[in-house]
């Protein structure tokens, strides 16, 4: 992008430089290229709290049962679906997000040699398993205050999954002998998902012992409360790590601008969302106050009564005027000389003309032919 006086100007889109002073941008939340590639081009970011941890299956037909009791077979219910949160010993926050009835655990690796597992449900979703991810709250207590330690942070605990794994395959433990610390040797009733292959690893190898005593004390409080939760075979695969931006890109409370006047972050990947849901309000709010930005902000009664000079002292540099009853009566076919004079009094202050009307187009460019307008719409 290209920038003067801390003013966007230009991006850089589709192989080509494009015109824009107002840029709505939603990166998705792994785009740590784009992120570092803003930050060297001036825009405040900041690390943020976000959270890893693994995916954890079930059977669907298990988690019918255990949610819904004697409706366990009732069509308006099922798939059911379960939330579930713990604060741990350490103050660490423990919870089950992005729960996918009837779902798939698929590889979500952004950068090679990386490993990252997400969930999804197709529409119908009749998949045999469930699964959720299990995560555990991370901040600078974990990764340090140095600007991106977040990302390391991400970034090594994917590499170290990818070399347990090997070649992309999960890291995949059952759950109750992740408790136990053992490496697995076979599945229960839970078959995983993952299409492209899984390793038996031990998890409690892959993360640090603040993240491992958290889920520890998270899956033995969970299997109190819906017995099976764990002891049913559940398989836990690794690792989860995409569910937030672990940076902030910095925009005012007010506008939603960033410190380049005309772009506006927004969404889960400018740290602002954690969700489908909350990406799309967030971008319907960016929206909003784009709109704002552009909305007129100085109203006369007439055109006649139009201070030029500070439309000039503005900065404006062309005014898109319409025609019928703004100009002239819709019944008039020619400017009379009061738009002549305007007209000619704006280009004289080195501000461009076009001009716009909703009736047929040979009607704007009758008006206009008398007029040293730029353009006429349509």
């Amino acid at each position: 992008m290209v920038t003067h006086l801390s003013t966007l100007k230009q991006i850089y889109f589709n192989q080509q430089w494009v015109d824009c002073n107002a840029l709505i941008l939603a990166t998705g939340h792994s785009a740590s290229d784009t992120i570092l590639m803003l930050h060297q081009h001036g825009i405040h970011v900041e690390n943020k709290p976000f959270a890893v941890g693994v995916r954890i299956e079930h059977k669907q037909n298990y988690i019918n049962e255990a949610m819904l009791h004697e409706y366990s077979q009732d069509e308006r219910l099922i798939p059911a679906r379960y939330q579930l949160t713990y604060t741990a010993s350490n103050s660490k926050g423990v919870y089950t997000f992005c729960m996918c009835p009837g779902g798939y655990v698929i590889p979500s690796s952004c950068q090679k040699d990386q490993l990252v597992v997400n969930g999804m449900s197709y529409a119908s979703r009749s998949g045999e398993n469930a699964n959720s991810a299990l995560l555990v709250q991370i901040n600078d207590s974990d990764y340090g205050n140095e600007l991106f330690a977040g990302l390391k942070y991400q970034e090594d605990l994917e590499k170290k999954a990818f070399k347990m794994g090997g070649d992309y395959k999960a890291c995949v433990q059952l759950a109750k002998d992740y408790l136990e610390n053992k490496i697995s040797n076979q599945f229960e009733s839970v078959l995983p998902t993952y299409s492209i292959g899984t390793t038996f690893c031990d998890l409690n190898d892959l993360f640090s012992k603040e993240v491992n005593l958290a889920l520890h004390e998270a899956l033995e409080h969970f299997e109190k409360k819906v017995p099976g939760f764990v002891s049913g075979g559940a398989i836990l695969s690794a690792v989860e790590s995409r569910s937030s931006s672990s940076v902030r890109l910095v925009r005012d409370k007010e506008s939603y601008v960033s410190n380049i006047q005309g772009i506006y972050p927004s969404g889960e990947g400018s740290g602002y969302a954690g969700g489908i849901m909350t990406s799309a309000i967030d971008g319907i709010r960016s929206a909003e106050h784009l709109i704002e930005y552009f909305a007129p902000n100085y109203y006369v009664q007439s055109f006649k009564t139009l201070n030029i000079q500070k439309l000039h002292e503005m900065g404006i540099q062309l005014l898109l005027c319409d025609i019928d009853n703004t100009l002239v009566a819709y019944d008039e076919e020619c400017p009379n000389q009061d738009v002549i004079d305007f007209i000619n009094k704006l280009k004289m202050n080195g501000i461009e003309v076009a001009l716009c009307s909703n009736s047929p187009s040979s009607r704007g460019k009758n008006f206009g032919k008398h007029l040293p307008v730029s353009n006429t719409y349509p």
